[in-house]
């Protein structure tokens, strides 16, 4: 057992500034936290040899796999060496259960008023807005997005019946981040 599977603290927040000249900002942001997540993802890659963030290990000038192949892995940490060694990645399914703490920027938009001078127009806006644009994670959340859950934390389908009782990451694509600019013309 290593924790609950849903957020225990869930903090959301709003702040909204005017500046001089009429521009305004406003920031929305939300964390949650307390709760772990299986990233079965990460497990089906690393068992295949390809998790880059085993490439992304370096000790002495080479990566976690290549020491792992020259079997000198005694400069590695327990957890990197069940992570990249190749043939116990399989049955270390537990190597890819971590904290799933983490904060996003749901949403930052300024607005900027534009003096105008013409005749039929009585104001102008200017909007840029992200979305989803800045993500923090906790140190021990390698890589992925802890959004991309599945299972919700119950059983799912017979043939998994009881197996993924906690969220899991899989091929879910995470809330997307964008970015928009407008114009607001008013006559």
């Amino acid at each position: 057992m290593f924790g609950p599977n849903l957020p225990v603290n869930v903090y959301a927040g709003f702040l909204e500034v005017t500046l001089p000249m009429g521009i305004r900002v406003s920031a929305r942001g939300e964390y949650m936290g307390g709760h772990y997540i299986s990233d079965g993802a990460s497990s089906n890659v690393a068992r295949r040899g390809a998790y880059t963030v085993c490439d992304e290990i370096v000790k002495g000038g080479s990566t976690a796999y290549e020491l792992v192949d020259a079997g000198t892995t005694d400069q590695l940490t327990a957890r990197e060496r069940a992570m990249c060694t190749r043939s116990t990645v399989g049955g270390s399914g537990n190597i890819f259960i971590y904290p799933a703490d983490f904060f996003k920027m749901r949403d930052l938009t300024v607005t900027v008023p534009i003096p105008v001078q013409f005749n039929n127009i009585n104001s102008m806006t200017l909007k840029f807005s992200a979305r989803n644009a800045y993500r923090w994670l906790n140190d021990d959340f390698p890589l992925f997005d802890p959004e991309m859950v599945s299972g919700g934390g119950r059983a799912t389908g017979s043939s998994t019946a009881y197996y993924h009782q906690s969220r899991s990451i899989s091929e879910h694509i995470p809330p997307t981040g964008s970015y928009t600019l407008s114009l607001r013309v008013t006559f």
